[in-house]
């Protein structure tokens, strides 16, 4: 079960106010070797939310961008997954009619359900699409083109195909 940043931090910050007024109470009569009241004052601060710049408030932004990016890197997954099929599929076609295509287009795949694989199957289909289907060069279908789905893939516009003798 995935831990609530907020709701860790909350508790962190209960201990930590509990703790300092146990030692607010005991400080008469007994001397706190670890840490003073305006140390725990400190801590608990940092932990308070409501705090500009506070630990807690940095950390929460934290894992509020955290949370937002891998959103944004699961759907660009699903649309490195759906393209993937798309793609594989026209090559598998294509394959029927140039038999010479086959070991090429038999290692791709299409069906994988993890972050890693769907990596892996989109990896392969750029490196099929380039250098067997001399990729810029084949287009598989509308908006279907090598350049988008390698920008796609890697953030960034594709590299110059290889020459071929």
């Amino acid at each position: 079960m995935p831990v609530d940043l907020n709701t860790s931090i909350d508790f962190l910050k209960q201990r930590v106010d509990k703790t300092r007024s146990v030692q607010a109470q005991i400080a008469p009569t007994w001397l706190w070797p670890i840490k003073s009241l305006a140390e725990w004052d400190a801590d608990s601060a940092s932990l308070d939310v409501s705090v500009e710049d506070s630990l807690a408030e940095t950390a929460i932004e934290a894992n509020t961008t955290a949370q937002s990016t891998r959103g944004d890197y699961d759907t660009r997954l699903a649309a490195i997954h759906s393209i993937t099929v798309a793609v594989v599929g026209v090559m598998r076609k294509r394959a029927e009619r140039k038999p010479e295509l086959g070991p090429v287009v038999n290692e791709l795949s299409a069906r994988s359900d993890s972050r890693k694989g769907t990596e892996e199957e989109g990896a392969a289909l750029l490196s099929a699409w380039k250098l067997e289907f001399d990729g810029a060069a084949f287009v598989p279908g509308p908006g279907l083109s090598y350049d988008a789905f390698r920008e796609l893939f890697y953030g960034r516009a594709a590299d110059p195909l290889p020459r071929r003798p």
